[in-house]
């Protein structure tokens, strides 16, 4: 399985010297270290990610994952204008099956980001985007969208008949 396209580009773009200043251990090491061939572990994103609160310059989204794993999660402006804006990040020592947070602040209100992870989730079998929009400064309304007893993953493979399909189209939008 080849990693998203978006990864491979950040991938080339970090050399090794980066990852290592920062201490980040590579997917690989981090890998060859939880497999055992005696204590199999498989790799895989267990929740999530899952976006929490959002307010004008925050959000915040919870992840899950089967082995204990350094990751970062990226925020980087959508398109337009605010494309040239920082990407802002937050790091976490997930443990294996324990949820984290990763709250992102400093975001730009009423603006679109698109969510990425360091390694990429491709490698733990994630193949889904994030986005998260962060609210105007004091919008005059606000709406709000609850979802119950409908899996993502049946959506997946019902297509236009998934409420989660439909909900992703209406905020791409910019009507949720």
């Amino acid at each position: 399985m080849g990693a998203c396209p978006s990864c491979e580009t950040r991938s080339q773009e970090r050399s090794q010297e980066q990852v290592a200043k920062v201490g980040v251990k590579t997917l690989q090491d981090e890998l060859e270290q939880t497999f055992d061939a005696d204590t199999a572990v498989a790799q895989e994103v267990l929740c999530g990610p899952v976006v929490g609160e959002v307010t004008d310059t925050t959000a915040n989204i919870l992840l899950e994952v089967s082995i204990d794993l350094r990751l970062r999660c990226e925020a980087s402006p959508s398109g337009g204008p605010q494309a040239a804006k920082k990407v802002v990040s937050d790091y976490l020592d997930l443990k294996a099956k324990i949820p984290g947070v990763f709250r992102l602040a400093g975001l730009q209100p009423g603006t679109t980001y698109v969510i990425s992870w360091v390694p990429c989730l491709s490698v733990l079998g994630f193949e889904g985007r994030c986005v998260v929009r962060t609210l105007q400064t004091n919008p005059a309304r606000l709406r709000l969208v609850a979802l119950s007893c409908n899996r993502l993953s049946e959506g997946r493979r019902l297509g236009a008949q998934s409420l989660w399909n439909q909900l992703a189209e209406r905020c791409a939008a910019g009507t949720c």
